[in-house]
């Protein structure tokens, strides 16, 4: 299924996790952080391309 973009649906997936693991690949939290670095993805607003 592609979108109003041409992309395929798992693209669109596939570019989201990446955008949402590639901050903790980049920079890893040091040790006992990852629960906070989490926690502070998940309360960002994630918007799609249209």
């Amino acid at each position: 299924m592609e979108g109003n973009d041409g992309t395929q649906k798992r693209d669109r997936w596939a570019r989201l996790r990446f955008a949402v693991i590639g901050p903790l690949l980049a920079a890893p939290p040091a040790p006992g952080e990852l629960q906070t670095a989490l926690a502070a993805l998940a309360q960002r607003p994630w918007v799609t391309a249209p």
